[in-house]
């Protein structure tokens, strides 16, 4: 799966292949301080042009969006590119369900592979991947039960006053308690 990560992040970020690497930092455990951290090294450029990349993130925006994982992402609050798959394993075995992802498809900051032995279809898999985009860029408190209804991008230094809007990474999210009503925000919230 790491190896399938990393080419979903490849493709994101445009055709720049990075060694993987399982520790990013070692910290002391005595006083904190940093003794080790992994710095990015390129493994390789992807020699293709902008236009067939375009279209392959083009048809894995589709998948998320009308295809095979519309069902998992309708709705979502932050747009998916994504790539199901289904692997035989035998005529007597449920198939392997296997889902790589990259979130948000315009601003990439994250890249996932998801393999459920036995899982029947790749699409099933894409819903390990909603859950981790979930956590990763906190769409629900699961104290309050509050979600997360809608995201736009905006400038980072502005100061966003209207109703329950928090600033999280460059995008703004907008709070509301589970089960109350909503109004959608639109980009000129921002």
């Amino acid at each position: 799966p790491i190896g399938l990560a990393n080419y979903a992040a490849t493709i994101a970020n445009g055709g720049t292949r990075y060694r993987t690497h399982i520790i990013k930092s070692v910290h002391s455990s005595v006083d904190g301080s940093l003794v080790y951290e992994t710095k990015p090294e390129i493994a390789a450029e992807i020699e293709i042009s902008d236009e067939n990349m375009a279209a392959i993130k083009k048809g894995m925006l589709g998948v998320a969006d009308e295809g095979s994982a519309k069902q998992i992402f309708s709705g979502y609050p932050i747009s998916v590119g994504g790539k199901t798959g289904t692997a035989q394993v035998s005529k007597k075995a449920s198939n392997n369900a296997l889902f790589i992802a990259f979130a948000p498809f315009d601003k990439p900051e994250i890249a996932v592979a998801i393999v459920i032995e036995h899982g029947f279809r790749g699409a099933n898999a894409a819903y390990v991947a909603r859950d981790i985009f979930d956590e990763y860029f906190g769409l629900k408190n699961y104290e309050t039960g509050e979600i997360l209804v809608n995201v736009f991008y905006c400038d980072p230094s502005a100061s966003y006053q209207k109703g329950s809007i928090e600033k999280n990474h460059e995008y703004i999210r907008y709070v509301i308690p589970k089960g109350n009503s909503f109004n959608h925000l639109t980009q000129e919230d921002c």
